[in-house]
């Protein structure tokens, strides 16, 4: 609530990347120690992310950077 609806892709694929890199055991935003715990299998969270927009369906198919 209360996101710019021209932007809330954007921002949400920014968030999505915060994750992933959580999820590494990288630093995010500055701090000095990993934010939380890394996942114990793989490094990857399952995340159901749907919508219909070309731009939505290109986050959901090519899921997390390496």
């Amino acid at each position: 609530m209360g996101e710019d609806f021209h932007t809330r892709g954007r921002d949400f694929d920014r968030d999505l990347e915060t994750l992933h890199q959580a999820w590494r055991d990288e630093r995010v935003d500055g701090n000095a120690k990993p934010i939380c715990p890394t996942p114990i299998h793989e490094s990857r969270v399952p995340i159901l992310i749907g919508g219909t927009s070309d731009k939505a369906v290109q986050r959901s198919l090519t899921g997390p950077p390496d």
